[in-house]
């Protein structure tokens, strides 16, 4: 049996639940003239830094297909996945209290 690799650059666009210690990736390539998306199923233990939600992100994985009573089914096995921008909000700087009593005299 051989796979096939594939990869794909672009935005997280949607994260299945965990199931079965696997947890589904969709990604969006819309760099082309029609977007490409891609689903990419990961076994988590081997995922350090899952993406989030409007990440973009770099992925790869290899393309396998099975038959089950009759019935062919595609899928993605994750690879590779490197965080390219990830959507954290910026840390917030917080800023000091006003004292408001810093304008009156002291007596």
């Amino acid at each position: 049996m051989s796979n096939s690799k594939i990869e794909i650059k672009g935005k997280c666009i949607h994260i299945g639940e965990e199931r079965n210690g696997y947890q589904t990736f969709t990604i969006e390539d819309s760099s082309g003239e029609y977007p490409l998306i891609l689903s990419f199923d990961w076994k988590l233990e081997k995922l350090q830094y899952p993406p989030k939600v409007n990440d973009i992100v770099e992925m790869s994985g290899y393309v396998s297909s099975r038959e089950w009573q009759g019935r062919y089914f595609t899928s993605i096995r994750g690879s590779f996945s490197k965080i390219e921008k990830s959507n954290e909000p910026e840390p917030k700087q917080e800023e000091p209290e006003e004292d408001p009593f810093e304008d009156e005299a002291p007596f």
